[in-house]
């Protein structure tokens, strides 16, 4: 992997690939609808492998027909094209199971855990299943056979030899889409690792108990928090940090497992777009767990906000900026109706996420099957009316690729407030499912926020409405691990309580290193000349570098590309059609790349976006 996309042999290449469900189609019809895949100008396909469906009995599986992996991804190779290999032990997509062996879930001893004891019902979109829990060493043990049978097969046909490039563990394992902290998981062998992380973090019980505020006998009696009045702050905030370290540690034990059995391409994973507690990125790639710590994103043009900030947090977090899922076509699912989405949503939301950042996407469902409907390419290989938007899609991408997008700043989450938010939720034991209200972050059952959270939350908003004001692209990364810090201006970070010490040293050595760093409104603990203090957002703007253009509405957003041909995009995040003027120190011109306006000016051209609408030119002199 690199930072723009894949390295193939010698050759880097741009990831844009197309969801295809072997299983699903008749196999005689897979050639077509690769051709027609390969005709819109993918590459790569991407496809689950669920072991749900290949397990027919206990150690028995069936690869005949149109379970028959191996021939599908040969017809793929014959192509000349590539592929990402799914392989579990969740698949999710619509399956009754979500892709697990039924027969594993309904064994009490994998089942994760409520606090009060009870298994932990999730909600799949045509069933419910005792979800699993991840440190259940009896279910580690069943994905180990799962993947003793599949993961050969697949890594047989690892490039060159064939085409999988890539193959991802697991899939949106953020505790089942579950937000509350307190819903799961109470496993026994989750609890042992929880007990683990508190000897790590405290030298001796005596140390826990002086930060908890009473006695702590030993780590091995220590219980865990079951809601947001459970103990002191310390407790529960212990809990949400072990939450993390928890799916970092799980997912790494699959790729581990992928790595033992043959697997050398790079390894992925993907989550719910969700950008703070459990969530941590940059910590699940700098961890060895992945190469690449992916999102997926499913939304209306209404939720085009979000999108582009989750695009600028997975540029700020991960090596490589990639939607393992970009949703195209949608499900009838009562609680996921905003995935219902015409192709002018599509197009406000792929083209939002191209230009906040997104290097690489993989489009899910490119091809319609069971349980997914309005996909560009039919069952059959058909093409869609709506299939010529994803051939201009691949084109722009293609455009995009070489070129570097200018964002200077980097908006951090202050993690430590963000786990004492979590740590407030109440209920766990009355949440048995979570079904996510995608791009929102819907929670259930927890304390109004205090003053404190509603603080930082303005304190964040009021800052990016400060760099919007400027004319400043930024990316945005959390405190839980820093990314690298080097490639930015100005680093700003809300600080409210002290920061942790990790975080202060690294970001005073940036500062040393010539990076701007810009905290308020305190100062985190951090001293020193190279330290910029504000008391309000507002004062944000004279730390800002100054752009190459700006326009003179701030609800029309600029992203630039350097490179050989210079790019210009602008975004109308808003339901209104917005007009305003582009200027810049020198006379330019901007040659329509997306729509086909093209306009020219003596440092200065007047644009008009309809809602919802990118624009993407080309930049003359």
């Amino acid at each position: 992997m690199t930072g723009r996309g894949l390295l193939i042999g010698e050759d880097e290449v741009s990831l844009f690939s197309g969801e295809v469900h072997y299983w699903r189609l008749d196999p005689k019809d897979w050639g077509t609808v690769l051709d027609a895949v390969r005709w819109l100008g993918f590459m790569f396909v991407a496809t689950y492998v669920p072991w749900a469906e290949h397990e027919i009995a206990e150690g028995r599986y069936d690869f005949s027909g149109r379970l028959d992996i191996e021939r599908f991804l040969g017809l793929v190779h014959e192509r000349g094209m590539y592929a990402l290999v799914r392989p579990g032990p969740d698949c999710a997509s619509e399956l009754t199971t979500s892709g697990w062996s039924r027969r594993v879930l309904d064994d009490p001893r994998t089942q994760a855990r409520r606090s009060n004891g009870d298994p932990y019902i999730l909600v799949t979109p045509t069933s419910w299943v005792f979800a699993p829990s991840y440190a259940s060493k009896v279910f580690l043990g069943e994905v180990a056979r799962w993947y003793d049978e599949i993961v050969p097969r697949l890594a047989a046909l690892q490039y060159p030899n064939g085409p999988v490039v890539a193959c991802q563990v697991d899939n949106e394992m953020g505790y089942h889409f579950q937000a509350n902290s307190y819903a799961l998981d109470y496993h026994p062998d989750a609890l042992a690792e929880y007990r683990d992380f508190l000897a790590s973090k405290y030298s001796d019980p005596s140390s826990m108990s002086e930060a908890y505020g009473f006695e702590v006998g030993s780590f091995h009696d220590a219980q865990p928090p079951v809601d947001g009045r459970d103990g002191p702050e310390a407790k529960r905030t212990d809990w949400v940090e072990w939450r993390e370290r928890h799916l970092i540690g799980a997912i790494g034990r699959l790729s581990a497992m992928a790595r033992d059995r043959g697997i050398h391409v790079p390894i992925t994973h993907n989550d719910y777009p969700r950008m703070t507690t459990p969530m941590n990125p940059t910590g699940l790639e700098r961890s060895g767990a992945v190469d690449v710590a992916a999102g997926d994103v499913y939304a209306p043009k209404e939720g085009a906000s979000y999108v582009r900030e989750f695009a600028r947090f997975l540029s700020g977090t991960s090596r490589l900026p990639f939607l393992a899922e970009m949703g195209a076509g949608f499900i009838t699912v009562p609680w996921l109706l905003p995935m219902k989405v015409q192709p002018a949503d599509e197009e406000a939301i792929d083209v939002r996420a191209f230009c906040c950042g997104v290097k690489a996407a993989n489009v899910y469902m490119l091809v319609e099957r069971d349980r997914w409907y309005s996909s560009p390419i039919t069952e059959r290989g058909e093409l869609r009316p709506n299939a010529t938007l994803y051939r201009r899609l691949t084109e722009l991408k293609g455009r995009l690729f070489p070129l570097a997008r200018w964002a200077p700043a980097l908006l951090l989450e202050n993690r430590a407030e963000a786990r004492k938010d979590a740590a407030l939720d109440i209920a766990g034991t009355a949440v048995q499912s979570f079904p996510p209200m995608l791009p929102l972050d819907h929670r259930l059952f927890r304390f109004s926020s205090g003053a404190g959270v509603k603080r930082y939350e303005q304190w964040d908003k009021e800052l990016a409405a400060e760099l919007q004001k400027g004319g400043i692209d930024y990316d945005r990364a959390s405190t839980a691990t820093l990314p690298d810090l080097s490639p930015y201006e100005v680093v700003i970070v809300p600080a409210f309580d002290q920061l942790d010490k990790a975080v202060v040293d690294a970001l005073k050595a940036a500062a040393g290193r010539g990076v701007r760093i810009v905290a308020g409104p305190e100062s985190g603990g951090m001293t020193g000349d190279e330290i910029e203090v504000i008391s309000d957002p507002s004062m944000l703007g004279p730390f800002l570098p100054a752009p190459r253009f700006v326009c003179d509405n701030q609800n029309i957003e600029l992203h630039l590309f350097q490179g050989e041909q210079d790019i210009l995009a602008a975004l109308n995040n808003g339901a209104e059609q917005e007009a305003g003027t582009i200027r810049a120190g020198e006379a330019f011109g901007l040659e329509g790349v997306w729509e086909h306006e093209s306009l020219r000016g003596e440092g200065s051209v007047d644009v008009a976006l309809r809602p919802w609408a990118v624009q993407v030119w080309k930049v003359m002199a």
